[in-house]
């Protein structure tokens, strides 16, 4: 299967989103995509066809730098970088 890589419309984006627990899963592995996604990326929004995601997560920076050199020489799109966060707990919540 051949997939094809989407690039985005217009420009930058930079949103924070939750990730959601699915019970069926025992994880949290539910990402949903808010608008400004949708407005760069307007083919998910496409019922026809599946959509799929790639992720890709580098050990060191030499390797990501390596990794983007290769993507920017092959003319790939340019990937979205993804953070995953925890909530940090403040004083009140420690207490509870």
């Amino acid at each position: 299967m051949e997939l094809q890589i989407l690039k985005p419309v217009n420009e930058t984006i930079d949103i924070q989103n939750k990730i959601w627990y699915t019970s069926s899963d025992c994880a949290w592995n539910v990402i949903r995509l808010k608008k400004e996604i949708l407005d760069e990326f307007p083919q998910l929004k496409e019922r026809k066809g599946k959509s799929f995601c790639k992720m890709i997560h580098h050990k060191g920076y030499i390797q990501l730098e390596k990794a983007i050199r290769k993507m920017k020489r092959t003319g790939e799109a340019i990937p979205i970088l993804l953070f995953f966060y925890k909530e940090k707990k403040g004083i009140q919540d420690q207490q509870e």
